[in-house]
């Protein structure tokens, strides 16, 4: 069987760029989301630390993209070249780009799904079951975060700060025992992804997506994952009613996410 994307979606967020990036191969298919960093520089002519380092972890990655490599030590080769080619020593540890990565890996029979931080899978099987592959040790400091937001909100207060406070708290957590894990300078995050395995044949489709589109499903419950994964609803119409959601209730104190209309990526997979 082979794998081909039968749609995706790539929307920059609220500052107008996006951190997010895609990969569409043959062997190998991706989605990573980039960490807004504490400090919003620009860098080599990108408009973030974030975006310069997912958009040159893909240039890597499809130069040395083999099937015969597990995936996360593909990306490890990868940010070790990036680390050696720009050691940021300028920046503090903590301050140093990272992302969140979701992958499907396609061999001769099965095929490996990976997750490392808050992307997620879908998967819908020739049975019609569906699967989700998601890392949620991120989910209690994210909380975290929501609860911040939501308390400035509701009494006046700067969110912004209130928001940047709780980050800076979190990311201490940071690839370390008992945290999250995201890819990112140094660290042995190739260690920790979540992984599954599935036979290709037992494999209708697959939706990778960053947590700007996940949103659509986790926390607001606009459509079911099914309505995306059998096409009832397309990537694209999704996104617009997510949109016009955000727009509409993005102020109001109890809106559980950090931020309207943060970048959104997704691929979806059909294999056949």
């Amino acid at each position: 069987m082979k794998a081909k994307v039968i749609d995706r979606l790539a929307h920059p967020g609220i500052n107008g760029f996006s951190e997010d990036a895609a990969y569409e191969g043959t062997d190998f298919f991706w989605v990573a989301d980039g960490a807004s960093a504490i400090r919003n520089d620009t860098f080599a002519g990108y408009a973030s630390y974030a975006m310069w380092f997912t958009h040159l972890f893909r240039e890597r990655f499809e130069k040395i993209a083999s099937p015969s490599v597990p995936f996360p030590e593909l990306v490890k080769r990868c940010v070790d070249s990036i680390e050696h080619d720009f050691p940021l020593s300028d920046l503090d540890w903590y301050d140093k780009p990272n992302f969140t990565i979701s992958a499907l890996q396609i061999g001769r029979t099965y095929a490996e799904l990976y997750t490392l931080g808050d992307c997620s899978l879908y998967l819908l099987k020739q049975d019609g079951t569906i699967d989700r592959i998601y890392d949620d040790r991120v989910d209690r400091f994210y909380s975290q975060t929501i609860r911040a937001a939501q308390m400035a909100r509701s009494r006046g207060e700067d969110t912004a700060a209130s928001v940047r406070r709780q980050m800076l708290e979190n990311r201490t957590a940071r690839n370390r025992e008992g945290g999250f894990w995201v890819v990112g300078y140094g660290g042995r995050y190739e260690q920790e992804f979540r992984t599954a395995f599935c036979r290709v044949h037992d494999i209708k489709r697959i939706l990778i997506c960053s947590d700007g589109f996940n949103r659509i499903f986790k926390e607001f419950g606009l459509y079911t994952i099914s309505d995306l994964l059998t096409g009832t609803v397309t990537l694209d119409k999704a996104y617009e009613t997510l949109y016009t959601y955000e727009t509409t209730h993005g102020t109001d104190a109890d809106f559980p996410c950090v931020k309207i209309h943060d970048d959104a990526t997704a691929l979806l997979i059909e294999f056949a």
